[in-house]
């Protein structure tokens, strides 16, 4: 067997070695390290044909997993589909001030027949531990697989992943959610009194919408009884929504930024901002609008549909428990950690051992989470996150997503005031129906 320190420079690129190794495993590659970054996916990206292999696995830890890279973690189970696995580490021990027991090995094999290599350190899949922006430290070894500190590897290997959990079975529910950026207004006016397949002119006050005015961008107009929009309030259902184009947009003699000549367009419908709503009119009420837009109404759509200008966040949540006795805990080291995590001088080892999958919804958008219009009555902040919560309709939302009742809808924090809440550019559809 041979080994090596990897390398005397504490800041050395890695990836490179990192690579020859996980090349050779052409029998199988299994890999377990604590944290994975976007980075991890490009890492690992040369040898997805090697991490396929029947015997080929890899482990990262929960916590390990930030909440910007759940899409390249998506995109790696994509490409080993069974061989990606979650560790949830410990609810207890817990160190104080700390933080619980987690899977923190990060451990490299490979192997090709009875040949094996393996790297053991410090390193994480992550840009700045591959890339020579930390200072890490590594031991490789090479060998057979009946080598002593490589069957002890394998066997560690092994362990932590007979206690994590196919990531599979967590991803079963994630949504490929397909960005359409999508320019959203609500308005009022009577439905009865409003004919579509026309063209509309919009006046606003300020220069406020300007960036969202993109010419041939998607429009989606949802239209409410007078009356019934509330700056900061939950949205009522809307009575009716139709889709079209931007196919104008001018900037007149009042603009401060860029001044330009107003334009005489043949529109059949104007919207204007009265107070804090937009209102869709047939008569100029206000000319001195230093933007002008105009919109083609082509189709009329399913009301129900929402708009989200966020993609919701995926997430888990351990909700079960399995507690054993760990052994006994250094007596100068008790002191440090939490009240539950030691007992009679023994560590209480309690693990995750089932998951419930979540959504965090951002629900501003969402005009049909609410029950009914009765409880319509509040204002829509963080002050009244609590009666937001109380009133959505969680079920209605997994039936438009085809969850299970076992997958959580997690509300998000609302933005701060804004008439964004009436007129915003969305990216992400959610249909009426599952």
């Amino acid at each position: 067997m041979k080994a090596q320190f990897f390398l005397p420079n504490p800041t050395s690129p890695a990836r490179a070695k990192l690579n020859e190794i996980l090349a050779k495993g052409e029998s199988q590659i299994a890999i377990a390290c604590a944290y994975f970054s976007d980075a991890g996916l490009e890492i690992l990206r040369p040898h997805f044909d090697r991490l396929r292999l029947p015997e080929s696995f890899v482990v990262v830890a929960w916590d390990g997993v930030t909440k910007e890279s759940v899409d390249a973690l998506n995109t790696l189970n994509a490409e080993m589909p069974g061989n990606l696995y979650l560790n949830l580490g410990l609810k207890t021990p817990e160190e104080n001030l700390v933080g619980r027991g987690l899977m923190h090995s990060k451990v490299f094999f490979a192997r090709a027949s009875d040949d094996a290599w393996l790297w053991t350190g410090s390193h994480n899949l992550t840009a700045s531990a591959f890339g020579g922006v930390n200072a890490e430290a590594a031991v490789l070894l090479s060998g057979k697989v009946l080598d002593d500190p490589i069957k002890d590897a394998v066997a560690h290997l092994s362990a932590l992943k007979s206690e994590s959990w196919p990531y599979e079975d967590i991803c079963a529910h994630l949504i490929e959610w397909v960005a359409e950026p999508t320019l959203v207004i609500h308005a009022e006016r009577h439905v009865s009194d409003f004919q579509p397949f026309c063209h509309i002119h919009f006046l606003p006050p300020t220069t406020e919408y300007d960036g969202r005015l993109n010419l041939t961008r998607r429009l989606w107009l949802c239209l409410y009884s007078p009356g019934t929009l509330r700056m900061n309030h939950p949205r009522p259902h809307p009575e009716a929504a139709y889709s079209g184009h931007i196919t104008g947009v001018n900037l007149t003699d009042s603009h401060p930024d860029y001044e330009g000549i107003p334009a005489d367009y043949s529109a059949d419908y104007i919207i204007q901002q009265d107070g804090d709503v937009f209102k869709l009119t047939d008569l100029v009420h206000d000319l001195d609008s230093p933007t002008q837009g105009v919109f083609h109404i082509q189709k009329t759509e399913d009301p129900a549909v929402d708009w989200l200008k966020e993609k919701p966040r995926a997430g888990i949540k351990p909700t079960s428990i399995q507690k054993s006795d760990m052994g006994l805990a250094d007596q100068d080291l008790q002191k440090f950690f939490t009240q539950d995590s030691v007992k009679g001088g023994h560590f209480i080892r309690r693990a995750y051992k089932s998951l419930r999958q979540s959504y965090r919804m951002p629900m501003r958008e969402f005009s049909t989470a609410y029950n009914t219009v009765a409880e319509l009555d509040f204002r829509l902040d963080n002050a009244n996150m609590q009666r937001v919560v109380d009133h959505i309709d969680k079920d209605d939302i997994r039936r438009r997503l085809s969850f299970p009742p076992s997958v959580d809808i997690e509300p998000k924090a609302l933005p701060r005031n804004s008439m964004s809440q009436f007129i915003y550019v969305a990216k992400y559809k959610v249909d009426s129906r599952g």
